[in-house]
């Protein structure tokens, strides 16, 4: 037997009145936006993006403490604010920002080798070449998250719900670079 799709096209209808009232469109709407987003979940970039969310969690949680005694507490001495070149940087959030960075690429490399890669899954030696892969590819989703955040930061100036609005920016701009370098660079996946 051989499997064929045979259209169906529906005509405007001339007479009577439809059986398909809202009820069944909205349905079928609900049914359409389920099936997208489970095969999003069920992709391999759905994955990225959860473990993603998950590692970003991690980072904003910890974010917390570093800003606490980064920012505030200022344990390194650093100054609050300098200019370069007539931009305002802020050291203080940046070291902060940079803890809590690595805190979700820990996170986020653990959730992608167990769950999004898992059938890659990375063991032993793999395993800490892997993360040391993971931490060198996404320093340009770090740099894009630090530079997204100071270019906020000089516009809007700095505090801690600021920051958390900066942070999640940036995160959502680095996220393209980090999933195709996972791809192409820590888990291997050719076409």
């Amino acid at each position: 037997y051989k499997f064929k799709e045979v259209p169906f096209h529906f005509s405007d209808r001339t007479a009577g009145k439809s059986k398909m009232g809202a009820d069944y469109m909205y349905n079928a709407f609900i049914f359409i936006i389920k099936s997208r987003i489970k095969d999003f979940m069920n992709s391999r970039f759905g994955k990225v993006v959860l473990a993603g969310a998950v590692g970003a969690v991690f980072q904003l949680l910890s974010y917390f403490m570093f800003h606490y005694f980064v920012e505030i507490k200022n344990i390194f001495d650093l100054s609050y604010e300098f200019l370069l070149q007539g931009q305002t940087l802020y050291p203080r959030f940046v070291i902060a920002q940079l803890l809590s960075i690595e805190v979700g690429i820990f996170i986020t490399f653990l959730v992608n080798n167990v769950w999004a890669f898992g059938d890659k899954k990375l063991h032993g030696f793999k395993f800490i070449i892997g993360f040391i892969k993971t931490n060198l590819v996404v320093v340009g989703g770090i740099i894009i998250q630090l530079i997204v955040a100071q270019v906020l930061a000089s516009f809007f100036g700095i505090g801690l719900i600021r920051g958390y609005i900066y942070q999640v920016a940036g995160i959502l701009v680095g996220l393209i670079w980090n999933f195709y370098f996972y791809k192409k660079v820590v888990w291997k996946i050719s076409k």
